[in-house]
């Protein structure tokens, strides 16, 4: 398994990109960190808080906090990706948002992409722990997921907790980025 990267990139300079069987990217959120934090390394994979971020989203806007994505960064390679991905699908092959998505998409450029919004870590802190507690309180709040459960999503919350309270601690901002 790919752990992620170190310093805000992949080791290697290269996200593995892996697939699922049915050959669906294989996407996992990681923490990034403005500056680096000597002997810490925040970037382990939060799979099952991306496999379920759509139902965290939602309950997200039910509890008036801010999306997770809005905490992310994405590069342009990978939004191509995933809008190519999606763009083959019959699900989303006919929905014209898609394509022009996609097109608004070609017509940025990589620098376009690459002014990195930073997040201070109190506000990622109050998203997580506000989302944590009431899963511990309601874990049937997210409904039915697929291919994640709650107490895996309680975990990477928890592990996303205590990197987010050593950033504060630090006084780092951070963001999310996707590893593909």
């Amino acid at each position: 398994m790919n752990e992620g990267p170190t310093n805000g990139k992949p080791a290697n300079g290269k996200p593995v990109n892996e697939q699922k069987e049915n050959g669906e990217l294989n996407l996992g959120y990681f923490v990034v960190f403005e500056h680096e934090i000597v002997g810490f390394d925040p970037s382990r994979r939060l799979e099952a808080l991306t496999e379920a971020s759509d139902s965290l989203d939602e309950l997200a806007m039910a509890l008036e906090l801010p999306s997770l994505a809005e905490f992310s960064h994405l590069e342009a390679d990978l939004l191509r990706e995933v809008m190519d991905q999606m763009l083959s699908s019959s699900e989303f092959a006919e929905m014209t948002e898609f394509a022009e998505m996609k097109e608004g998409l070609n017509e940025l450029t990589q620098e376009d992409l690459e002014n990195e919004d930073w997040f201070d870590a109190d506000d990622g802190l109050r998203w997580v722990v506000s989302v944590k507690t009431h899963l511990e309180r309601e874990p049937a709040a997210l409904g039915s997921l697929e291919g994640v459960t709650v107490p895996e999503l309680l975990t990477d919350l928890t592990r996303l907790e205590s990197t987010l309270e050593r950033a504060h601690r630090e006084g780092v901002r951070f963001h999310l980025e996707l590893d593909y």
